[in-house]
């Protein structure tokens, strides 16, 4: 019976040492000892003890390790750790599409793909003409998933 109780025991305090130190080696050996557990109580008083004592064991464990993760964002260093507030918002990025006829500069050598600034902002870009040089005048003549196509002006 003390085998029984140090098992079971010794599944609790893993799990709780599990829950602050994450891994997974705690919760396996976790694992391992409520089978144990399991066994040396199937061996000794049968099957429906055994199959309470599992899911008895199993039950308290994850209650446990429920109460630690609750308890642990509320704690000063679980404040540190998650992330509470979501910041919304969205990105003011200019349509690819609305791009059309503005012009730009070659950030890099297109050949036929690099980098362009327009109106300050930099894009992938795909040149219909070829390579073009970097920082030549190049004009948006459509788009194609996320890149623009530009063309030489």
């Amino acid at each position: 019976m003390s085998l029984l109780v140090l098992l079971c025991l010794a599944v609790l305090l893993l799990t709780a040492f599990e829950v602050f130190l994450t891994g997974g080696i705690l919760g396996v050996g976790a694992v391992f000892c409520l089978l144990a557990a399991t066994y040396v109580c199937f061996s000794d008083y049968g099957f429906l003890p055994a199959v309470l004592l599992f899911f008895g064991t199993a039950s308290a464990s994850l209650v446990l390790a429920i109460i630690q993760f609750r308890w642990w964002i509320k704690s000063p260093v679980g404040r540190g750790l998650f992330l509470r507030e979501v910041v919304g918002g969205d990105a003011p990025v200019k349509e690819k599409d609305d791009m059309i006829g503005f012009t730009g500069e070659a950030l890099t050598r297109l050949n036929p793909s690099g980098k362009v600034v327009i109106n300050g902002s930099p894009y992938e870009a795909y040149s219909e003409d070829g390579y073009i040089e970097a920082h030549e005048s190049v004009r948006v003549v459509g788009r194609d998933a996320f890149k623009l196509i530009i063309q030489k002006t």
